[in-house]
């Protein structure tokens, strides 16, 4: 008696999960926004009633213009219904939390987020036709008045979302392409062409890690100072940087910035600088000040290490130089199993600053170990 309950058990299953799928034969995405790439101006926020619990959200009015965005792949070819899921309440100001959705670079001509329900609820705001591969989903806020997204789901099939449940949209769920940005320091490899490291001026030095500090010339004629990474392993001493190019120094800065808290996450916006972008579909599209990329912040300005003093035994000096004439000045120190910089910059007129050292560009995450 009890197997008998079993099998027919398994095959009310197997019937439901058939059903399902025959219902719903197209292809659908669902895109949760908080998973975003690049949140600009946006910020996630926890929300008990979002699909994942959290959601981007305009804290205020001031919180800056710039859109959210991500890239997904889509897998095949078709004409897509889009929708948002979006929170507004039915007594409090109904109506005014709206957004637009681009895709592509371009906006859908219905606004999101002015249901005036209570609560999160699926907005269709139009259809559109998609090539097969990889498209870029961006939202902008319209209204300056706490506008929520939670999720984008594009669809070939005429069905509501709204008569879903969390479970079954959730095997729609699609992870965003991340994508690389274009390099707000790509002038570093122009300048070290040609490089030739001529004459070792000094070094730092203890059981565990060594520092050389070599000059070189590159193609221009123009001095470069090599710091040259070494540990100690299994008693011999290893280079861990070969490539000069891989160290660099960096200064964010903007005249027109303004840092903001929205939600208690410190942030700058309102940099307009365009040669920070991603690539997507074959068209570029500017990111800069966006989201999870401090780098992008802003503008950046290169700094290359032009003059090295050594200070005494345990200390060295390293100046840094920008093509326009900025100074960064660093001293260097060496702890048991680590290196410590200290850097020095006085800036020429008021605006904001960042300063930002990338070293060891040529390994990857996983060939690194603490």
């Amino acid at each position: 008696m009890t197997l008998h309950k079993y099998i027919l058990y398994l095959i009310v299953f197997v019937c439901g999960s058939t059903f399902l799928s025959a219902t719903y034969g197209g292809t659908s995405l669902l895109v949760e926004a908080e998973q975003f790439q690049f949140f600009g101006s946006w910020t996630v926020s926890a929300s008990e009633k979002a699909l994942g619990e959290k959601a981007l959200a305009i804290a205020n009015a001031k919180s800056g213009d710039l859109p959210a965005m991500t890239a997904i792949d889509v897998p095949q070819e078709g004409s897509f219904y889009i929708w948002a899921r979006s929170m507004d309440y039915s007594e409090d100001k109904p109506g005014t939390r709206k957004y637009k959705l681009l895709i592509d670079g371009v906006a859908l001509d219905k606004p999101v987020g002015g249901h005036c329900k209570q609560g999160y609820h699926w907005e269709k705001i139009g259809q559109i036709k998609l090539a097969k591969g990889e498209h870029l989903i961006a939202i902008e806020d319209l209204d300056e008045s706490f506008a929520r997204c939670d999720a984008i789901f594009l669809t070939t099939d005429n069905v509501d979302p709204n008569s879903l449940t969390a479970d079954q949209l959730k095997a729609y769920h699609v992870k965003p392409v991340t994508k690389k940005t274009g390099r707000p320091f790509t002038g570093y490899q122009a300048k070290y062409d040609g490089l030739k490291l001529k004459e070792a001026l000094g070094k730092l030095q203890n059981d565990n890690i060594r520092i050389n500090f070599i000059k070189g010339i590159n193609a221009k004629g123009q001095k470069l100072i090599h710091p040259e990474f070494q540990v100690k392993q299994n008693g011999k001493w290893v280079k861990v940087n070969s490539n000069p190019v891989d160290q660099k120094m960096f200064l964010l800065t903007d005249e027109t910035v303004k840092v903001n808290t929205p939600l208690g996450r410190p942030n700058w916006y309102g940099a307009k600088d365009q040669s920070s972008f991603i690539e997507v579909g074959g068209k570029k599209y500017p990111v800069s000040g966006q989201g999870k990329d401090p780098f992008i912040a802003a503008t950046a300005i290169s700094l290359y290490p032009t003059d090295f003093k050594k200070i005494d035994a345990d200390m060295a000096e390293l100046t840094y130089r920008s093509d326009d004439g900025r100074k960064v000045s660093s001293r260097w120190s060496l702890n048991e199993y680590d290196v410590k910089v200290v850097c020095d910059f006085v800036p020429d007129k008021s605006a904001f600053y960042s300063l930002g050292y990338c070293a060891f560009d040529e390994y990857t995450c996983q060939e690194i170990s603490y």
